[in-house]
Formats: C-alpha cells, sequence, structure tokens
C-alpha cells in the first residue's frame, strides 16, 4: 500500500484535537467538584447551625404550659456561634433570622474556578438555606 502525500500527519492532529478536548472537559469537571464540594461544606454548616438553634427552647414557656416554643434571642446566638466556629472558604454573607416557630440559616458565597478562572469564567454563585424548628 502506499500512501499519500497529504496523509502524512493527519492522526497526530486528531490525536492532539483529542487531548485538547479531554483537558478542557477535565477541567470543567475539576471546577464544577469544587463547586459542589463548597456547596456541601456550606450546607453542613447552615444544617449544624440551625440544629443548634433549634435547641433553644423557652424554657419558661415549656414549664408552664408544655409549648414547645424558641427563645429566639438564644437561638440566633447559638445558630452565630456555630457559623463562626465553621471555616467556610469564599462566604459573602451569612443571616440567621428566628422566631418562635422556626429558625432560618442562609448561607451565600462565590467559588472561583481554578483552572477556568485562567480563561476568564466567572465565579460561581452558592447560596443554602436551612430551617429548622423547636
Amino acid at each position: 500500500m502506499r500512501r499519500g502525500c497529504g496523509d502524512r500527519g493527519a492522526v497526530t492532529i486528531w490525536v492532539m484535537g483529542a487531548v485538547l478536548c479531554v483537558l478542557v472537559v477535565g477541567a470543567l469537571g475539576l471546577s464544577l467538584w469544587e463547586g459542589f464540594s463548597v456547596r456541601r461544606a456550606y450546607a453542613s454548616a447552615a444544617d449544624a447551625a440551625a440544629q443548634a438553634g433549634a435547641n433553644a427552647l423557652d424554657v419558661d414557656v415549656y414549664t408552664t404550659s408544655g409549648d414547645r416554643v424558641l427563645d429566639s434571642e438564644r437561638a440566633r446566638a447559638l445558630a452565630a456561634s456555630s457559623l463562626a466556629e465553621a471555616d467556610l472558604p469564599g462566604v459573602t454573607d451569612m443571616s440567621v433570622t428566628a422566631t418562635a416557630d422556626e429558625i432560618v440559616v442562609v448561607v451565600t458565597g462565590e467559588v472561583r474556578p481554578a483552572l477556568l478562572g485562567l480563561l476568564g469564567a466567572e465565579p460561581l454563585a452558592i447560596s443554602v438555606r436551612a430551617v429548622g424548628g423547636p
């Protein structure tokens, strides 16, 4: 068999193109994995804070009537303390609101994709919300 003059190096070009595509898909996968990992950390911290705040029962109301209601000030303080102990990367805002019926913890932040950031990709916005009750 005789090879044509125009076929020389065609496989090399195809392999280089395939390698480039695999690298781009890998970079996208790593950046998304980093975003999912940070979101999981935010969700875990928000859940722990909501659970800590939900432990702040108003003892006076409970002993007199047996109703389970939250002491909202104490619930906010416990949740804020729990969030302060969590070392979360890239957090832009944390809010805790508490009423007699529930406590709501919202953690918002952003993750800058490491590999795709080199190509000018925008940061990934992450927001999680956890609700707890007495």
